[in-house]
């Protein structure tokens, strides 16, 4: 493969095998996952956060159904990732914006083997 203009050349024997190489472009563009769209935290809620917190908020943001919000106020009610990793269900349904059924699953997550 060479580079021209920045743009990758990719050299093929004949139309079969082109076609081969770009279904399997297409079957990797298909699998890419897209990059996260919204800023960590909200510019708008005026709060200021330094490296490390965003870390942390950024951290909890990866469980399934905790955004911005759910992830501050999980981290204002316990202050610190080892504390909720410790909370059980009725600890973590106990934090506003947090149901039972999210609860429970945040709960699974960090507490099944994997």
């Amino acid at each position: 493969m060479n580079v021209f203009i920045g743009i990758p050349v990719i050299y093929s024997l004949d139309v079969r095998e082109t076609t081969r190489l770009l279904i399997g472009i297409l079957h990797q563009f298909k699998r890419k996952t897209l990059p996260r769209k919204k800023h960590i935290i909200s510019r708008m809620s005026g709060l200021r956060i330094d490296k490390r917190q965003r870390q942390k908020v950024f951290l909890l943001q990866n469980l399934s159904g905790i955004g911005t919000k759910r992830a501050l106020a999980l981290l204002k009610s316990f202050s610190s990732i080892e504390r909720i990793m410790s909370a059980s269900p009725d600890d973590l349904k106990k934090v506003q914006g947090i149901g039972k059924k999210l609860a429970d699953n945040i709960f699974s997550i960090l507490h099944e083997p994997f």
